[in-house]
C-alpha cells in the first residue's frame, strides 16, 4: 500500500514539475528571450566566442599590432567583457534575422534546420521583418556608446548585402561576402576591448585583418557542406555543388594549409606556432575532411 502511495506521489511531484517548466518556459519574457537565442544559437561558437577569444588575444598584444596603444589591464578586458560579448551577439542578431525572416528562407531552413523560430513557428515572417527593422537601431546605439560606430555600421551594410541583396546566391561573391563581414566581426569586439578604431590604421593590425580575411575567403565555404540538402533543393549556388564535393574539400585543406603558414610568418611564431597553428586549424575545420 505504502508503495503505491509513494509511485503515486513521485507520478504527481513528476507531473506538477512538469507543469511548472511548461508555465515558466511559456512566460512572454522566457520565451521571447529562447526565440532570440534560437536566432543566433547556430553561430554563437563561430561569432560570439571566438570573436571574444580574437578580442582578449589581440588586446594582450596589441604593443605588436599598435606601439602607440597601451595593452588593457585584466582588470579592464574584464571589464569590458560584457559589452565585448554583447556587440557580437545583437550585431550577430541582426545578420540572423535578415538571413531567416523571409518565408523562402524559413522553406531552407525547414530542411536543414527546423528547430530555428521561423520553420518552428515561435514566430512570423511578418513579425521577425519588424524585429530586423528595430535591431537596426540597437546596433547603431551600441556601436555609439562602444566607440566602434565605422565598424558596426560596415558589419551593418554587409548583413544587409550579403541576405537581402542576393550576395549569397553565388559561391565566389558569397566567399567574399563571408569573408569581410568575418573580418568585421573580428574588429568590432576587438575595438571594443581596446577602445581604438582598428581600421584607422593602414599599419599591422589592417594587415593581420586582411590576413584573417583571405584565409575565410578560402575556406568559407565548408560551412556549406552541412547544407548541400537544402542548398540544392533552393538551388543555391554554393561551391561545393558548382564544382564538386571532393573538389570543394580540398580547397578546405589547401587553404589551411597555406593560412597557418602565412600567419605563422606574420607573427615570428617559428616551427612550434606553425605545428599549433596547424592542428587548431584541422581540428576546428574536421567537419570538412571526416564528415
Amino acid at each position: 500500500m505504502s508503495q503505491e502511495t509513494n509511485s503515486d506521489s513521485m507520478i504527481s511531484h513528476a507531473g506538477v514539475e512538469k507543469d511548472f517548466h511548461r508555465v515558466i518556459l511559456n512566460h512572454p519574457v522566457i520565451y521571447n528571450a529562447h526565440t532570440l537565442y534560437l536566432f543566433t544559437s547556430n553561430n554563437l561558437k563561430d561569432i560570439v566566442v571566438f570573436g571574444y577569444i580574437f578580442a582578449i588575444v589581440n588586446a594582450n598584444c596589441v604593443s605588436t599590432l599598435l606601439p602607440s596603444v597601451s595593452t588593457p589591464t585584466d582588470l579592464t578586458l574584464a571589464q569590458r567583457t560584457p559589452a565585448i560579448i554583447f556587440w557580437s551577439w545583437i550585431h550577430l542578431l541582426l545578420f540572423s534575422v535578415h538571413n531567416q525572416w523571409h518565408p523562402d528562407a524559413a522553406k531552407e531552413d525547414a530542411i536543414n534546420k527546423p528547430w530555428r523560430p521561423l520553420p518552428s513557428g515561435r514566430i512570423s515572417s511578418e513579425s521577425a521583418k519588424k524585429l530586423r527593422n528595430a535591431l537596426w537601431p540597437v546596433c547603431v546605439a551600441t556601436a555609439y556608446f562602444t566607440g566602434t560606430l565605422g565598424t558596426s555600421l560596415l558589419t551593418c551594410i554587409q548583413t544587409a548585402w550579403y541576405n537581402e541583396l542576393n550576395a549569397n546566391k553565388g559561391p565566389m561573391l558569397k566567399s567574399l561576402v563571408t569573408a569581410t563581414g568575418f573580418a568585421c566581426f573580428l574588429a568590432g569586439p576587438l575595438e571594443v576591448a581596446l577602445r581604438y578604431p582598428v581600421f584607422s590604421s593602414l599599419d599591422m593590425p589592417l594587415a593581420w585583418l586582411c590576413i584573417v580575411t583571405a584565409a575565410m575567403f578560402t575556406t568559407a565555404h565548408a560551412q556549406d557542406f552541412r547544407d548541400r540538402i537544402g542548398d540544392k533543393v533552393t538551388k543555391r549556388r554554393t561551391l561545393p555543388l558548382v564544382i564538386g564535393d571532393f573538389p570543394a574539400r580540398v580547397l578546405v585543406a589547401i587553404g589551411v594549409i597555406t593560412w597557418s603558414v602565412v600567419g605563422t610568418l606574420f607573427w615570428n611564431a617559428g616551427i612550434t606556432g606553425l605545428m599549433i597553428s596547424g592542428s587548431i586549424g584541422l581540428c576546428l575545420h574536421r567537419p570538412a575532411f571526416w564528415e
